[in-house]
């Protein structure tokens, strides 16, 4: 994959496409958990995120460039897409390639259990940062799922 072109990438659940953002590869944003998802908050984009019940699959397909190497970290978000607890909370989340994509399945997250405010759903970020060679890009989507 040439360097200068990022690599496209569609987040599935189902049949079902989860609006996905590609991240610029400025080291400040990459490293920004606080604000990286606010994009799914806005008052347009907030319709765009979907709920998903725990143990459901989700795909990630990067089309005919598979990354080198990739991780997915799992990140609490308050209802303006902030980082709930802080960056300790961040869970990374266990994938396999199935098909010519990468899956994993929504689990259920411990800091979850940390709100004493009971509420039966919650916001979680997903930031997936996929290396092709020695460029690395990051990808965010967010969804909405059962707390516990």
């Amino acid at each position: 994959m040439k360097a200068d072109k990022m690599a496209d990438i569609t987040v599935t659940i189902g049949q079902e496409n989860i609006k996905s953002i590609a991240l610029k590869n400025n080291r400040n944003n990459l490293s920004d958990n606080k604000n990286m998802f606010k994009f799914a908050f806005e008052q347009e984009a907030s319709s765009d995120i979907k709920y998903i019940k725990i143990g459901e699959k989700i795909a990630l397909d990067f089309g005919n460039n598979h990354p080198d190497k990739m991780i997915i970290k799992e990140i609490l978000l308050n209802s303006n897409g902030e980082n709930l607890y802080g960056d300790e909370t961040i869970v990374e989340v266990p994938f396999k390639r199935e098909n010519n994509k990468y899956v994993f399945i929504v689990e259920k997250n411990p800091a979850s259990f940390l709100s004493s405010v009971k509420k039966k759903t919650e916001f979680r970020g997903y930031k997936i940062i996929a290396y092709f060679g020695e460029i690395e890009y990051v990808y965010a989507f967010v969804i909405e799922t059962d707390a516990f």
